[in-house]
């Protein structure tokens, strides 16, 4: 009986540590969106500016793209939904 209880002590701190860190986490996401000065992307509107960090170093800007039609797709790769879009992912970019 006492095995038991050595256990669920543990998981209870972690189910309590990954719960506050989920709090966290939201409430820095709420006060980033909250504070966020663009407006959301809109249908039929031109896609707001950003920049990401680009695989072979330096960044890459929306407006690098100006006049071209893009595709982008945030993904995991624990994400099942995810793994099983990527043969048509890739068959649409050899496409086009």
């Amino acid at each position: 009986m006492s095995a038991a209880v050595k256990t669920v002590g543990p998981f209870r701190s972690d189910v309590l540590t990954k719960g506050a860190l989920l709090v966290v986490v939201a409430a820095f996401l709420g006060v980033f969106l909250w504070n966020s000065d663009q407006q959301p992307p809109v249908v039929g509107k031109p896609m707001p500016d950003f920049d990401l960090p680009a695989d072979s170093g330096g960044h890459v800007q929306m407006s690098d793209f100006k006049g071209k039609i893009v595709v982008l797709n945030f993904w995991a790769s624990w994400c099942q939904p995810c793994i099983e879009e990527l043969p048509s992912l890739e068959q649409f970019a050899r496409m086009y």
